[in-house]
């Protein structure tokens, strides 16, 4: 969070001037869903507790290679995927919080059981 939080203030403005103006309405609603999924894990395990699955680790890769393509020809291309890979990542651990009975931080995915 502390990641997204920096890299967002400092690159803000530059995303904003390069990336088209729909995307924003697709990241408030990713942050939405996102937030949702927090706010139903604090409820049901009374604390925070983000989960490490694989789509959450592909999603911060994605987001910490944003900066090193701002300026590549296929930016749209490339920020429209991570919005969509963004937002399955966040839908499913609001589904793993809401299925799930327990709270494990190192569950891989919706279908890793273990």
């Amino acid at each position: 969070m502390l990641f997204y939080s920096v890299m967002l203030v400092r690159l803000f403005l530059v995303l904003y001037q390069i990336l088209p103006g729909k995307i924003w309405y697709v990241v408030l609603g990713i942050v939405l869903v996102r937030l949702t999924a927090y706010i139903t894990a604090a409820v049901r395990f009374h604390c925070f507790a983000p989960l490490h699955t694989w789509l959450n680790k592909l999603t911060g890769l994605g987001v910490f290679l944003l900066p090193y393509i701002l300026w590549v020809s296929v930016i749209d291309i490339y920020s429209w995927g991570l919005c969509i890979l963004a937002f399955v990542a966040s839908a499913e651990e609001l589904t793993i919080h809401l299925l799930h009975t327990d709270n494990r931080a190192d569950r891989k995915s919706f279908l890793h059981s273990s």
